[in-house]
């Protein structure tokens, strides 16, 4: 269970109301030295594509080489797109991960860690704690809370929006 969804108490005019936060997106991006190793990832991901995975797709942008969707867990009628994308054009990070962790099943995580598994030499324990983060969306439901109540602030923030649903 996704512990992090579940509903939190916060005060709201000296009344414990209830409140629920969930990560929306999470980007994760990770270096890998050897050159050799991600170029033969970007042949798997287009060779994958050709022959193998059903709901895959590869593609280039203009930052990589190689951007795969996939459709996770592969075996589900109820699926989640992720993108993992390799062999940058710009820029540092030798593969990029964007997913939206609250959406993504127990099933689709297994699929996740063992397409990682079979497709980039570091292991998916090495990508996870030794990748960056670089997006980190957070959704947070205040029922009954309006903007004009909220007093939001942080530290370092390079962006932030706010979105409000229904009567909010």
């Amino acid at each position: 269970m996704n512990d992090h969804q579940s509903p939190h108490p916060f005060i709201k005019d000296g009344h414990t109301a209830k409140f629920s936060l969930k990560l929306d997106k999470l980007s994760i991006c990770f270096h890998d030295d050897n050159a050799e190793h991600v170029a033969k990832t970007c042949g798997l991901l287009i060779s994958d594509h050709i022959d193998k995975l059903p709901g895959m797709t590869v593609t280039s942008n203009r930052r990589y080489m190689a951007s795969c969707r996939l459709l996770l867990p592969f075996d589900s009628a109820s699926q989640e797109t992720v993108c993992f994308e390799a062999g940058p054009t710009v820029g540092p990070a030798s593969y990029r991960l964007e997913f939206n962790p609250s959406k993504l099943t127990k099933d689709g995580l297994d699929d996740l860690v063992v397409f990682l598994n079979s497709t980039i030499d570091p292991d998916p324990l090495e990508f996870f704690r030794g990748g960056r983060i670089t997006r980190c969306d957070v959704a947070v439901d205040l029922p009954g809370c309006h903007l004009e109540d909220l007093i939001v602030r942080t530290s370092v923030c390079r962006s932030m929006g706010f979105t409000l649903i229904g009567k909010g």
